[in-house]
């Protein structure tokens, strides 16, 4: 007599699907870029220019929420371990605020300027590491084939037992 195979309902794993959140992340993005558009700090009075700075710091934490940024930086705080999603949503939602900050000041275009430098600057160097990195795993076969070839007959017969063996 064999016992009815039961079926258990486990809980589903909460998934962090990306497309699931855009719209909510363009609409704050777009009501971001109004709100960032409306602050004068220069003509307005002090009070209103600091509600229209809190109503966008409140934006920008909704787009981290939205975009699941909060999910890796609970994993961990290095960007360097995250996977190449995380780290490209991370760069889209930096450019978006860039993007944010650039309408709130005049001379903003200089910051998507610097923004694309900033990338720029890390890709190279994340290239330069990669091949870096590379040459350290690759075997010194070249090296230790042009030592050989320097090692006169005498000076083996003159080794001892450990030197001769590496």
């Amino acid at each position: 007599m064999g016992r009815k195979p039961t079926t258990r309902n486990l809980p589903k794993a909460k998934q962090s699907n990306f497309t699931s959140s855009i719209i909510p992340s363009v609409l704050l993005f777009i009501f971001g870029m109004i709100i960032a558009g409306s602050i004068n700090p220069l003509q307005e009075d002090l009070s209103s220019t600091l509600v229209f700075l809190v109503f966008l710091i409140a934006i920008n934490i909704g787009l981290f929420r939205y975009m699941r940024l909060h999910q890796a930086f609970q994993r961990t705080h290095r960007i360097q371990y995250w996977n190449l999603k995380q780290k490209s949503i991370f760069f889209l939602y930096l450019f978006l605020i860039v993007l944010m900050l650039g309408e709130l000041f005049s001379n903003g275009e200089i910051l998507v300027i610097l923004y694309f430098l900033g990338v720029l600057y890390i890709g190279i160097r994340s290239v330069m590491n990669y091949f870096k990195n590379f040459n350290t795993f690759l075997p010194s076969l070249f090296e230790n084939k042009s030592m050989l070839y320097h090692i006169d007959i005498n000076e083996i017969d003159k080794m001892e037992g450990n030197v001769f063996r590496k």
